[in-house]
């Protein structure tokens, strides 16, 4: 009996220190978003949603999504096919751009491009150009740590010399 009643107290206190956490995760398919000179595309298996997209390769080419997010620093993944080999590519977020290079993969893969800062209120995501040559399946905003914040600058030169 006193074993059964530490397993019921352990049990118990045990449901108390379970904590979970859920981050906001935006998760935006391709085929849905703005298309410009590409095609919705679904000859190759394994991609998520109703389609990938396909078709760049002039580097003029854009899949450009516009959403609203609650802000704050997010990392921002891709869901991508390369069956050429790797390629660069290039991104446009707001008012700033993200660029990386896609390793080769004749499946889709996702390709984590480092964390972003989103605004809160609306938000535009373009991807396009680079080397081209590449297919775009979504891409997927996951909530993030937070920048460290900048280290602490003495007023004071470390060369009394220097001018």
């Amino acid at each position: 009996m006193r074993s059964l009643r530490r397993t019921i107290v352990f049990a118990i206190l045990s449901h108390w220190v379970v904590v979970v956490v859920q981050a906001e995760t935006l998760r935006f398919e391709a085929e849905d978003g703005t298309l410009s000179g590409l095609n919705v595309s679904i000859a190759v298996e394994g991609y998520s949603g109703s389609g990938y997209v396909s078709g760049f390769s002039e580097g003029t080419e854009r899949v450009t999504w516009d959403f609203q997010s609650t802000g704050g620093v997010y990392r921002l993944k891709i869901g991508f096919r390369t069956p050429g080999g790797a390629k660069g590519f290039a991104a446009f977020l707001n008012e700033g751009g993200v660029s990386g290079m896609f390793p080769g993969e004749s499946d889709f893969a996702e390709f984590d491009a480092g964390r972003v800062v989103l605004e809160s209120g609306s938000n535009r995501l373009a991807i396009g150009g680079g080397w081209n040559f590449y297919e775009i399946d979504y891409v997927e905003f996951e909530e993030a740590e937070a920048f460290a914040p900048p280290l602490e600058v003495a007023p004071v030169l470390v060369d009394p010399k220097a001018s």
